[in-house]
């Protein structure tokens, strides 16, 4: 993990008040989003390729790698192939790829995933020792590091960093003007992000 997003967490624990388990689900959880906004989706049909003349199509078999459709094979309705042309060249599963990101975390509370999940793809890991606690989410989809652009890794680390951030000040400056409105007075100490904002520069 980043030390930054490391630093957010502890940040987050001590202006929150949350527990270390608490803290971690809810990073895991913006980490899958960050992932899932970054990765790529797909044109709404394949593209059409030509090899010596003859058109064809590529698709991913669930193993990752690419099969050829001829088109030839649809015109002469071969045994080897179904529906038509036209039907082949859509992407049927248009999306997955972006929507795998959350499968893993179906089971923690109020985390929602849209459409039907492949199993075995999104697996959730608990880690629980008496240094480290923490979440592994790993993500099995064939080609889903081919919808990923470069650096995708450290952008969901940083996006995560700073939208617990952003919390963390949402929540100083809300305690601030609550205990203001409760005395009737604004000596009371404004809320210093600063020095919190330093411990993740």
């Amino acid at each position: 993990m980043d030390t930054r997003l490391s630093h957010a967490l502890a940040v987050t624990m001590e202006v929150s008040g949350r527990s270390l388990a608490e803290a971690c689900k809810r990073t895991i959880i913006y980490l899958a989003q960050s992932a899932r906004a970054l990765t790529r989706q797909s044109k709404k049909k394949r593209r059409v390729r030509r090899d010596k003349g003859l058109e064809y199509v590529e698709t991913y078999k669930k193993d990752g790698t690419i099969s050829r459709l001829f088109r030839f094979k649809f015109d002469e309705k071969s045994d080897e192939v179904r529906g038509t042309w036209e039907q082949a060249k859509i992407i049927g599963g248009r999306g997955l790829a972006k929507r795998s990101w959350m499968w893993g975390l179906k089971g923690m509370n109020n985390v929602k995933s849209v459409g039907k999940s492949i199993p075995g793809v999104g697996r959730l890991r608990k880690i629980l020792t008496a240094q480290v606690g923490g979440f592994i989410l790993s993500n099995k989809l064939s080609y889903i590091l081919k919808a990923m652009p470069a650096g995708w890794k450290q952008i969901a680390e940083q996006k995560a960093t700073n939208k617990i951030m952003k919390q963390a000040e949402t929540k100083l400056k809300r305690d601030w003007a609550r205990a203001v409105q409760r005395t009737g007075s604004q000596r009371n100490t404004k809320p210093d992000m600063a020095k919190y904002i330093r411990r993740v520069a």
